[in-house]
């Protein structure tokens, strides 16, 4: 079992970063954000491998966080934690971070147009995509709108399209099934090309803190995106700690798909993808 979409702080950053990004969001968090609360949350829900995606908000924060990836993957056979590098468009020197990143086995990069205040068909995107795709590294992109930041378009279809149509990435994992509060858009103009989907925040109901559900793909949409764009192209993701992994596993457990479909969502899609 699979979840290719969470997240961990630094233990000494983790609440304060938890508390800030949840006020901005309106949304209760599942796990403190630290790698132990992610590892005893894995356990409870039969999670075999969780793909840790740390974001990068500026160039600067680039090296110290990929210092934190390798140091993670030493011990991704104890722990189940695999950690994708950072890395920031303004990066001048990306294709040494890539090369690095590469030369130490990390699987792939997080991108995150709207944290990182750049649009996603910017040059600079388009250089790191190809490079790293150059090294046949998988690259994991939030996608759609951002709940913190509900009115940037930053990286919706529109701005998603030129990647497909001129770096042509063969492992680019749009998250929240290619583009969150715009699924209609992704099921006109990106359903059907070379790019897989993951599910987080997307099919889970949401919580806020008033303790209102807020549901998010419909029950027909999810099922007819999942067949029409391909079930090998999709994987399971929770969006840990803003998501439960029990929640987001028994959202596609109960989605109607047969249970090889989840079979391949839940785990097959992703072993493919990491080649492990």
């Amino acid at each position: 079992m699979i979840d290719f979409h969470t997240h961990t702080f630094p233990n000494y950053i983790a609440g304060r970063a938890l508390d800030k990004l949840s006020s901005s969001a309106q949304i209760p968090y599942y796990t403190s954000g630290i790698s132990e609360d992610l590892i005893e949350s894995m356990k409870k829900s039969s999670v075999d491998l969780s793909v840790v995606l740390p974001v990068a908000t500026s160039p600067s924060q680039t090296m110290s966080i990929n210092k934190t990836v390798y140091e993670t993957n030493l011990t991704t056979r104890e722990t189940g934690l695999l950690s994708f590098g950072a890395i920031h468009p303004d990066n001048q020197d990306y294709r040494e971070t890539i090369r690095d990143l590469a030369s130490r086995g990390v699987k792939g990069i997080k991108l995150h147009p709207v944290a990182q205040g750049v649009y996603f068909d910017d040059i600079s995107y388009k250089r790191i995509i190809s490079f790293a795709s150059d090294y046949d590294m998988i690259i994991i992109t939030h996608a759609g709108f951002d709940l913190s930041l509900p009115d940037l378009d930053y990286v919706t279809p529109k701005h998603i399209l030129p990647i497909i149509e001129e770096v042509h990435p063969p492992k680019l994992v749009l998250a929240h099934m290619g583009g969150w509060r715009c699924w209609d858009d992704v099921e006109k103009y990106i359903i059907g090309s070379e790019v897989y989907f993951d599910t987080s925040s997307s099919i889970a109901p949401m919580i806020h803190f008033d303790h209102t559900f807020e549901h998010q793909i419909g029950h027909d949409q999810f099922l007819r995106m999942v067949r029409n764009h391909g079930i090998g192209r999709i994987l399971m993701g929770s969006d840990s700690p803003w998501g439960s992994q029990a929640d987001a596993i028994f959202a596609i457990t109960n989605s109607g798909l047969t249970f090889e479909e989840q079979e391949q969502i839940l785990q097959k899609n992703g072993q493919q993808l990491l080649t492990i």
